[in-house]
């Protein structure tokens, strides 16, 4: 057998792009179609916001003249050859990299393979990698687990507000007291915590020994500061409130390392919902692995390593 089906003199011939034009037919493209439905019974379109910075990008291309470029398609109506790809979807596609500060195709080609929540979340060395961002809020007392979330964003100065809007849908209100890292801290978080969920945020002032060294006070009311901010910073003043805050590292630490030991280093699904059903995941196999009940004088009670979890957190660490 030679390998072919048919002879070569069978088969019509391409036309060169030269021969597209004369012909006059119109070229044939694969366009993009965001309303295509799937089985998830949601559009493409579905997964942008109607801010997105894309359907700007979007806009702006499909006001261009890009005949030039049509005019080399070979693929025309009436004429074999396979489907061209829009020219519109590469050069939005180059426009919206390039806002991002992505230049190489390489890497583009690979992001475009990735689900479109996992893009641009800021890391600490101020560029972009795919990843989510896992927030767990642990009882103090007990080290259970009492709010799970995950996000895209690379920063936790607006992840408390959040967290305490779960604790109060979980539990019928907040904790006392949170206890949070440096990244957490911000006046408007700080602000909202007290102010509007009656919970003291107890969190490092930042630098503060760079100030003791500038001859500074780390604990004085600075310019933009609300009264629950003043307040703050009074109370890490406080010694013991500064012993309290070691029980934090404590607590993450703890979660943080049995999460990984459990295989919690890199989500295996895509998607932010997807990944938040894996972050509970883990907390329900958490709590329960340290959390037995056991029958008191009659009356059921919970207990965690012989200490008795209260119904409802008073002291949770968040990170």
């Amino acid at each position: 057998m030679t390998g072919q089906l048919f002879d070569a003199s069978e088969l019509p011939e391409r036309p060169t792009a030269e021969e597209s034009v004369v012909l006059g037919g119109r070229p044939r493209l694969r366009q993009a179609f965001r309303q295509q439905v799937e089985m998830r019974h949601a559009s493409l379109d579905d997964l942008l916001s109607a801010e997105h910075q894309a359907r700007v990008v979007w806009e702006a291309v499909s006001q261009l003249d890009l005949s030039p470029w049509l005019k080399e398609v070979c693929a025309v109506e009436g004429h074999v050859g396979r489907n061209a790809t829009d020219p519109r979807i590469l050069l939005a596609l180059w426009v919206y990299a390039t806002l991002q500060g992505e230049g190489s195709g390489r890497e583009i080609d690979r992001l475009c393979r990735l689900h479109p929540e996992a893009r641009n979340m800021k890391v600490a060395n101020g560029g972009f990698e795919n990843g989510y961002n896992v927030q767990f809020a642990t009882d103090v007392e007990s080290k259970i687990i009492v709010g799970v979330e995950v996000t895209n964003a690379g920063a936790d100065s607006e992840e408390l507000a959040p967290m305490l809007d779960q604790q109060q849908q979980r539990y019928g209100k907040n904790a006392r007291e949170m206890l949070v890292d440096g990244g957490f801290v911000s006046r408007t978080a700080i602000t909202d915590a007290e102010a509007n969920h009656q919970c003291l945020v107890n969190a490092p002032i930042k630098d503060e020994e760079k100030q003791r060294k500038a001859n500074k006070d780390p604990f004085a009311p600075q310019k933009g500061d609300t009264p629950q901010v003043v307040a703050w910073r009074q109370r890490m003043k406080e010694e013991k409130n500064k012993e309290v805050y070691k029980l934090r590292s404590q607590t993450a630490e703890w979660v943080n390392a049995r999460s990984r030991n459990w295989g919690l280093r890199q989500m295996p699904v895509r998607g932010r919902l997807k990944c938040r059903i894996v972050a509970l995941l883990h907390a329900i196999t958490h709590n329960p692995d340290d959390c037995k009940k056991v029958t008191c004088g009659g009356k059921l009670v919970r207990h965690l390593n012989g200490r008795r979890i209260p119904k409802s957190p008073a002291r949770v660490e968040a990170r």
